[in-house]
């Protein structure tokens, strides 16, 4: 009865909070969507929100349409070659962050040598990736998005992303715990790993495969025990991160995530003259990226 009582009671706290919640996103075109208790509305002249309503829902149906005809196309079958974007890593704490380079390197490294992908150069893939977390052009605390979401791969794909596949990184700190004893003195050990998670889809059907891994570096140590005359003791230090001792579970994370792309995802990509005839000269391969002007144009509106 008690556990039902706390249980109501803060779930409705929790609604509480949602009703009181208060966000606005402005566009840069006068319009701007504004959600307060639960409800949402739009401001600015009639005439400019049933204009910007207009446009979404175009591009909503332009979206929808393209899904219709990536879905009815012929697919590559199994030994097909995919396009992978890989993506740099993100950190979820600042030290992981300032390694995100450094990973991505050794992550883009290990794809390599493998006939059946074709890795697409970061240049290319990370201004796509700013542009679909950033539609208008500017960032907005209310409208964050998660890279890997359904939402921001549609984005990419209608954009005409140079690619067949997208892998997503994120960098975690993982508690990694363990046992010493030495000469009647026992010890407890806690290390900050780093943990490699993934998410790995089709830009043309969503769907999501999940992979983890776990590096041996640290950035941390941290003991606590008794000596062998039974006096506690405690103490900890700050590590410099050697990467390198994480490279054996960047291969592992890495083999996973082309498994999944070679047997369950490339075999259901749609062929790539399916490909070039839905999206036209945009669908070209990273060899024919050369030109300053193609670069140029690559966010202009398609007619």
């Amino acid at each position: 009865m008690q556990k039902a009582f706390f249980y109501a009671l803060s779930l409705t706290a929790v609604l509480a909070l949602t009703r009181c919640a208060y966000s606005k996103h402005c566009y840069g075109n006068g319009v701007c969507k504004v959600v307060e208790n639960g409800q949402e509305r739009y401001e600015g002249s009639p005439e400019a929100v049933a204009k910007h309503l207009n446009e979404e829902k175009a591009k909503q149906q332009a979206s929808a349409d393209l899904q219709k005809k990536y879905d009815s196309a012929p697919k590559r079958g199994t030994g097909a070659k995919s396009r992978v974007a890989i993506f740099i890593p993100r950190g979820t704490t600042e030290e992981l962050a300032q390694l995100s380079g450094e990973y991505y390197k050794m992550i883009a490294d290990n794809f390599g040598g493998d006939s059946e992908i074709e890795v697409i150069g970061q240049n290319l893939v990370e201004p796509v990736l700013e542009k679909s977390l950033n539609p208008h052009g500017f960032h907005s605390a209310f409208d964050k998005v998660e890279p890997s979401s359904q939402e921001v791969v549609t984005r990419m794909r209608d954009q005409g992303l140079f690619a067949d596949v997208v892998v997503f990184t994120e960098l975690r700190p993982k508690q990694f715990l363990g046992y010493l004893s030495q000469g009647g003195a026992n010890a407890l050990v806690e290390l900050q790993h780093v943990e490699f998670v993934g998410k790995v889809t089709s830009i043309y059907s969503y769907k999501t495969y999940e992979f983890k891994a776990e590096g041996k570096s640290s950035n941390q140590l941290a003991v606590a025990g008794l000596s062998k005359d039974r006096k506690f003791s405690n103490g900890s230090m700050n590590l410099k991160r050697d990467t390198n001792s994480d490279l054996p579970a960047v291969k592992e994370y890495v083999e996973q995530v082309k498994a999944a792309i070679k047997k369950d995802i490339a075999p259901q990509l749609p062929t790539v003259a399916a490909v070039e005839e839905i999206q036209g000269s945009r669908a070209v391969s990273s060899e024919a990226l050369k030109s300053v002007e193609f670069l140029q144009n690559l966010f202009k509106p398609r007619k």
